[in-house]
């Protein structure tokens, strides 16, 4: 069931029931880690940073207290500053009606293909300049799952052990945005080895106009491929990293298209 065999990418169904009853239920944005999307020191106590981007929009992040040491280096970031810097659309899924845990083929392709990712020379997260938007058109009729991947393909793969990954996700508008009881979502997502092996970090609730920070401890993820031996899994072999986006598995109300901002991908 995948749409290009060239990236071997684990299709969103593999996890779809997992995904849905967490769509269901959601969670709150992670907090901390090992200092958000910053190398700045902790200073021996919590802290608390207020940002406000170009659009007027507020997002805060906090850090725990860590002794006085200083944030984790990150080894790369993706901040977007003059272009998407190789990451691409990747995958799209749209479960059938009658049937969540089979992927509407069709459908799915053309989502991934009308689908937009624009790279953008505005104030995004922290108020520095670029991002990137997506364009996302779900489709208005349909109240079943809807999910889409944006992705950074290493060759060849690299090694994550012990590593975080942090991303800022924006959801402007559209998909389940005005039914706040039928959250939309977002998680990072991480494949390893030759086949692929689908690991993620938990959903996160994407509530409108708000930055959500996501993550993923990649040696300790929140959810394997419950259709492989979690011995498959090596932290040490990533082949993907991906941002994925998903429409609430249990919506009761018409999905819309949706705009989402990415920005600030660090590990």
């Amino acid at each position: 069931m995948r749409l290009t065999p060239n990236t071997c990418t684990l299709p969103l169904l593999a996890g779809l029931i997992c995904s849905i009853v967490a769509c269901s239920e959601g969670s709150t944005t992670p907090a901390g880690g090992d200092g958000g999307a910053d190398t700045t020191g902790t200073g021996g106590k919590s802290g608390t940073t207020t940002t406000t981007d170009g659009g007027g929009v507020t997002s805060t992040t906090t850090t725990p207290a860590s002794g006085g040491s200083t944030a984790v280096a990150f080894t790369k970031c993706f901040n977007f500053e003059t272009t998407t810097e190789g990451w691409q659309k990747n995958y799209a899924s749209i479960s059938l009606a009658t049937d969540k845990s089979k992927r509407d083929e069709v459908a799915s392709a053309t989502l991934l293909s009308d689908t937009t990712a624009d790279w953008m020379d505005l104030p995004g997260y922290g108020g520095t300049n670029g991002f990137v938007k997506f364009t996302i058109p779900y489709q208005t009729s349909q109240v079943e799952y809807q999910g889409f991947l944006y992705s950074y393909l290493p060759t060849p793969g690299i090694d994550l052990t012990n590593k975080t990954v942090h991303a800022f996700v924006r959801l402007v508008s559209g998909m389940t945005a005005d039914d706040p009881s039928k959250p939309s979502g977002a998680k990072l997502v991480v494949k390893s080895g030759a086949d692929y092996f689908y690991a993620d970090g938990g959903w996160v609730n994407l509530a409108k106009n708000e930055w959500k920070e996501i993550l993923i401890s990649v040696s300790v993820p929140a959810n394997l491929d419950m259709n492989k031996a979690a011995s498959m899994y090596d932290p040490s072999d990533i082949r993907e990293i991906s941002v994925e986006i998903d429409t609430s598995g249990s919506a009761t109300t018409v999905v819309s298209p949706g705009i989402v901002y990415l920005d600030k991908v660090c590990y």
